[in-house]
């Protein structure tokens, strides 16, 4: 009887430490399961298309294009707060405005193949901004790519391919009518003057020369529905030896839209009357907006880390009409927000944060409300 016991517990035994087993392997698979990263791949095709004058860009050899990913750019938290806060005001800090790759590694690289596809293995599960490389072609941005597991495609962003186009290299003095196209990059290598209509598409890049300046003549279209255009230094990640001078508008009637301007001097100077900039930002310059004409209309603009001053009004003579209107605006970090003279200015809505000085005022009559210091 005792050794019929004997062999009934170690059987049991037995299989208590089977089962015992088989629940720690199962509970392993599970935790290597959840913890695994998820992984996906991101595929998608360049082509080459020459819209110039220039033979030399024809090709159907679309291999060794450089295609690069790289990490969301950080919004400074001031800046997220007061988006949170107050989204009626300043700019959408979007990704094609505050992303900038030069100087930064990026996290995964490929090349593409002779037919211009590429494909990225093994991606960790995120969004991304991808950017597009081949030296005298101009740079291509996709914003905010979401990359999940499995199989993901560029198409989910485009119609079938990214179009790449040859780098535009401007002269001196522009006779015709000119469009700053979607998808381009134009570099302004000296002191440019456009004499006829120009239009901005929007996603785009400007890079200027040092002390080099664009002087729009006639009159200067924005569609509503354009992208940013993006007018920096030739070199991002050394522009303290490269700012650029400035944008002289010399139209009446003229409003501009969709701005992003850093790295330069002077910014934006209106030599003319009843001129208008909104939904712009306004980054790393020494002065952002320097206005002699009148009536001059700034809206949800966002001026950040300008080391002399955002607004420069600079009229002595005195008037009872409104000449200026300021509204609906972010002052971060910068020197002085606004500084005017002479002529009426309506200051409503703003947001000052962390200026040295906010508003200086010599003379005039101005309407400072509903603002935040």
């Amino acid at each position: 009887m005792n050794r019929i016991r004997l062999s009934l517990s170690c059987r049991t035994l037995l299989l208590f430490a089977i089962a015992s087993l088989v629940t720690l392997l199962l509970i392993v698979t599970a935790c290597d399961s959840s913890t695994s990263p998820k992984t996906g791949t991101l595929s998608g095709r360049v082509v080459l298309v020459n819209d110039t004058n220039n033979a030399t860009f024809d090709t159907d050899d679309y291999s060794g294009i450089q295609i690069s990913l790289y990490g969301l750019a950080e919004v400074d938290s001031v800046q997220m707060r007061i988006a949170n806060q107050y989204s009626h005001i300043g700019v959408s800090l979007d990704q094609n405005i505050i992303f900038k790759h030069e100087g930064h590694n990026p996290i995964y690289e490929t090349t593409t193949s002779e037919d211009g596809t590429f494909v990225f293995k093994d991606l960790n599960q995120g969004r991304y901004n991808l950017v597009i490389e081949k030296d005298d072609w101009g740079t291509v941005y996709r914003y905010n790519v979401d990359v999940s597991e499995g199989d993901n495609s560029i198409t989910k962003y485009e119609t079938s391919t990214i179009n790449m186009f040859p780098a535009n290299r401007l002269g001196e003095s522009i006779d015709n009518s000119f469009t700053f196209k979607e998808d381009h990059e134009y570099f302004i290598e000296g002191n440019a003057v456009f004499w006829s209509e120009v239009q901005f598409e929007g996603n785009s890049y400007v890079r200027m020369s040092p002390n080099a300046s664009i002087s729009l003549m006639s009159s200067v279209l924005c569609p509503d529905n354009a992208k940013y255009t993006v007018f920096c230094s030739l070199n991002e990640s050394n522009q303290e030896v490269t700012r650029w001078n400035s944008i002289k508008i010399y139209e009446s009637n003229v409003t501009l839209s969709n701005f992003v301007l850093r790295y330069g001097n002077n910014g934006l100077e209106f030599m003319t009357d009843n001129c208008r900039v909104e939904n712009s930002i306004f980054e790393d310059l020494t002065t952002a907006i320097y206005s002699p004409g009148k009536n001059t209309g700034v809206v949800n603009c966002t001026f950040y880390k300008i080391t002399d001053r955002c607004l420069n009004i600079n009229q002595a003579q005195e008037s009872d009409e409104y000449m200026y209107l300021l509204h609906n605006n972010v002052f971060y970090k910068v020197f002085i927000g606004v500084r005017t003279q002479g002529r009426r200015v309506s200051i409503k809505h703003n947001y000052f944060v962390e200026c040295d000085n906010s508003i200086i005022s010599f003379t005039g009559d101005h309407t400072i409300e509903n603002n935040s210091f």
